[in-house]
């Protein structure tokens, strides 16, 4: 993992998203670039909505290449990418870069639609 993602999972900075993440009520999760799980916030683990359509509708695996095909395309397009998942939450994904060296991804959401 190269040094300058290891500094966005530091314990420090993490608290910093941990503290975004209880203040705006939304999840935040960090991606490596083939889309493993690298961190998420502490304060908000998936949606109970989320799992239980995960777990008896879609499928983990379903949702996971949703996400990960998204992460590619903001990838793609060079910034952030707001999109619906299965589920009709509202989720974002923003690759993370590096002196123009892409890193991996963070994702934002499970928001749901006023």
């Amino acid at each position: 993992m190269p040094n300058s993602l290891k500094t966005i999972l530091k314990p420090d900075v993490q608290r910093v998203f941990n503290h975004f993440s209880a203040c705006f009520n939304m999840r935040i999760v960090f991606f490596d670039l083939q889309g493993k799980l690298l961190k998420e916030c502490e304060n908000h683990p998936d949606s109970r909505y989320c799992l239980l359509l995960r777990a008896h509708v879609f499928g983990e695996a379903t949702c996971r290449r949703l996400d990960y095909r998204q992460c590619l395309e903001s990838a793609r397009l060079g910034r952030l990418l707001c999109y619906e998942c299965h589920a009709g939450l509202i989720e974002a994904t923003m690759p993370i870069y590096y002196a123009g060296i892409l890193l991996g991804f963070v994702a934002i959401g499970q928001l749901r639609k006023q």
